[in-house]
């Protein structure tokens, strides 16, 4: 995760500026100037809430940090005179502030993410027997514009990613643990002390970018993903744990070896439903997808060999184009087999190229003019393997 750089942090809290406007809701004489601005503070951005009050010193005040989500209604339900929108205030942050001097603030939402571009809101409540609210508290509030919405889309997409990256090195140990689980004979695992440290530097880094992710429902997957991973962690850790009492002993000296089997398979349940719950389906592993990839180009390759001898040796391209074609039907089974149902249209873009190359060597063959020219074959099928393979996430391990 990047912190925030001094130069973004000056832009927003100077755009900030002109769209900080504070608001005393029940007692105006009480608290005002109430205004939040956005700061850079030991490496985190943070806001910054600030208020006058004409309370004792002393009095304590309840701050609240929201992100604002407003919703359009649509224009035949809103009433006479009031806006065309709801809001949604969704929980940032809390604190609480005693006055000293006739002001009083804190700063909240710190973190060393930038924040979410939006609207945020600080509400400061104190009690105060002459409110009219059911609360019996005074309000007062002070609004922020940060950033700008075309950020948005990168944001989200970025936090996607490292959701997916973490789900998919919690998934390598968990593969790794079930493999070698698989392959351990009755002698005790020798190299088990190895395996484990391993495993716990994989997963305390998991542990470590999770535990900054946020935890208000700004973005969905990155508050869903944050809770996921949590969770599975909670179901891989005592897992490794368990696994210590089985692979360091040889077969005689270990528990029920059904007891390691249920457990791994009660983790990888979770961990697929966690993943069909965040959309991700599945994690792709891009050395299987590279190497399907290649069998589908290998046997292009044998189309485009073919293309200058099919119609000299009519009766050798007969006998070798109908074990191509099968093989390529094949190949692109594979490929897609590799890869989630987001990814088969992708992979379908290589498949038909491929095809189109082998109907030209027919056409070629059969003495007829190929439909389509080899050279705009070629860069189509160049420019299909490099959007298929662009797209496929490639993990390392931090």
């Amino acid at each position: 995760m990047t912190v925030m750089n001094k130069a973004f942090a000056l832009i927003v809290v100077a755009a900030a500026g002109c769209a900080a406007r504070s608001v005393a809701e029940e007692s105006p004489a009480a608290v005002s100037g109430a205004k939040v601005r956005l700061e850079e503070a030991r490496g985190n951005s943070v806001f910054v809430f600030e208020a006058k009050t004409s309370l004792a010193d002393g009095t304590r005040f309840d701050l609240r940090l929201y992100y604002v989500r407003r919703y359009k209604i649509p224009p035949g339900l809103v009433e006479p005179g009031q806006p065309d929108f709801e809001e949604e205030l969704i929980d940032v942050d809390k604190d609480d502030a005693r006055s000293s001097d006739g002001s009083f603030g804190a700063e909240l939402g710190s973190s060393d993410l930038p924040p979410w571009p939006g609207q945020y809101r600080v509400v400061a409540s104190w009690p105060d027997e002459n409110a009219t609210g059911e609360d019996g508290q005074s309000h007062a509030q002070a609004d922020l514009d940060v950033g700008a919405v075309k950020d948005l889309p990168a944001m989200r997409a970025k936090a996607d990613r490292e959701v997916y990256e973490d789900m998919a090195r919690i998934g390598r140990v968990l593969d790794a643990l079930r493999l070698r689980w698989g392959k351990l004979g009755d002698a005790a695992d020798a190299a088990w002390a190895d395996f484990r440290k391993d495993a716990d530097r994989r997963i305390n880094a998991v542990k470590e970018r999770n535990g900054r992710r946020r935890k208000a429902e700004l973005y969905w997957m990155e508050c869903r993903g944050k809770q996921r991973v949590d969770w599975i962690l909670q179901k891989v850790c005592p897992l490794l744990d368990k696994a210590a009492h089985f692979f360091p002993k040889p077969a005689a000296n270990r528990p029920d070896a059904k007891e390691l089997d249920l457990a791994i398979a009660d983790t990888e349940e979770d961990y697929q439903h966690y993943l069909d719950f965040l959309g991700f389906g599945r994690i792709i592993d891009a050395v299987k997808v590279d190497a399907a990839l290649g069998s589908v180009l290998k046997i292009a390759d044998e189309v485009k060999a073919w293309r200058g001898k099919a119609a000299t040796d009519l009766e050798g391209w007969l006998d070798a184009s109908a074990d191509i074609s099968g093989n390529l039907m094949e190949a692109a089974l594979n490929l897609s087999g590799e890869l989630p149902e987001a990814y088969f249209a992708r992979a379908e873009a290589v498949q038909k190229v491929a095809l189109r190359m082998l109907d030209h060597v027919r056409e070629v063959a059969a003495g007829r003019a190929p439909v389509a020219e080899w050279a705009d074959l070629e860069t189509k099928m160049e420019a299909a393997v490099k959007e298929l393979r662009d797209s496929v996430p490639r993990v390392k391990d931090e």
